[in-house]
């Protein structure tokens, strides 16, 4: 009779892998964390077709001996094992996560080579990339666009970003009016410390923005798509730009959204504008301190005064 694993005895399957890091030879080894799942409209797609299994653990085998899988989820109630090659947390369509598991895959070792998460690499897979450009070096052209780990600054926890690794783009920020709703009107906490799902709909956070810039120019991009005409940008302006003390400054004079240059990021609660914009647009921004407030609305109400929806994606990047 095969037994279904608790969680405990994934614990002791961690301990004692663990225990046994540094005598990685000749049998396949690989190392799982527990993480979250997540309903979403935007749910992400698997690696190819569903596998019907008896239980977790074998979909852990099936994940471990796939050379690209670095995560899965397993659903009990339909013995589906769904393999992803990136990625934390588990997303999964509206209504669908009863009882359901996700795992992540620290990494894979056989004959003593190590198969990382993204994001980590070296022996052990203890080292971590700063930024997606690091990512763009150990993974274009084999992969696009994925989720990873970074570290930008020694002394910062490591978190997840999406990663465009053809250009080196890193998301800040993704909206899209297909997924389940995400309420951009927040605080200035919030939007210093990030919300959303970093899988779908998010805002990664000043303080993570700031530690991806430091000192240095990035360029940021911001793209929106129109309800009417969702296959071509409507707008689109990409600059180099500093960010002090969460506070924008532009590189050059001639900027395409000259009216942001050196604003301060406002909300509904810490507004630095005398126009109160944050609440005419329903988010939070760097608004200018200008009755126009801002000329591209990427946080705010995606809807006009009849409540009609005008922006079906927003995305905004640094690189």
């Amino acid at each position: 009779m095969v037994k279904s694993w608790s969680d405990e005895m994934y614990q002791v399957l961690y301990l004692v892998t663990v225990i046994h890091l540094v005598r990685c030879r000749d049998v396949l080894q690989s190392l799982y964390v527990k993480t979250q799942v997540v309903e979403d409209k935007c749910f992400s797609r698997p690696q190819g077709d569903a596998f019907y299994v008896k239980n977790s653990m074998d979909c852990s085998l099936l994940c471990s001996n796939h050379p690209t899988c670095r995560r899965y989820v397993f659903c009990p109630n339909t013995a589906n094992c769904k393999l992803y090659e990136s990625g934390t947390d588990c997303i999964v369509p509206e209504g669908t996560s009863d009882g359901c598991k996700c795992f992540k895959k620290k990494y894979t070792c056989s004959d003593g080579s190590y198969s990382c998460a993204l994001g980590f690499y070296g022996p052990g897979c203890q080292q971590l990339t700063k930024d997606c450009r690091g990512g763009k070096e150990l993974y274009y052209p084999a992969i696009e666009e994925s989720l990873i780990m970074v570290q930008p600054a020694p002394k910062m926890a490591p978190f997840e970003v999406l990663c465009s690794f053809r250009k080196g783009f890193t998301y800040i920020q993704k909206r899209n009016t297909s997924c389940t709703f995400l309420d951009f009107n927040r605080t200035h906490e919030e939007y210093m410390n990030g919300f959303g799902h970093v899988g779908a709909q998010h805002w990664l956070g000043l303080n993570k923005i700031q530690a991806f810039i430091g000192n240095d120019s990035k360029w940021l991009q911001v793209v929106v798509y129109m309800k009417d005409d969702p296959s071509q940008p409507y707008f689109r302006f990409y600059d180099p730009v500093r960010i002090i003390d969460f506070k924008i400054y532009a590189d050059y004079e001639f900027w395409d959204l000259p009216n942001i240059k050196n604003a301060q990021f406002s909300t509904y609660d810490k507004d630095f504008t005398n126009y109160g914009c944050p609440a005419s647009f329903g988010g939070g921004w760097w608004f200018a301190d200008d009755p126009e407030c801002c000329r591209v609305n990427v946080n705010g109400r995606y809807v006009d005064n009849n409540g009609e929806e005008m922006i079906s994606q927003t995305y905004v990047h640094l690189s």
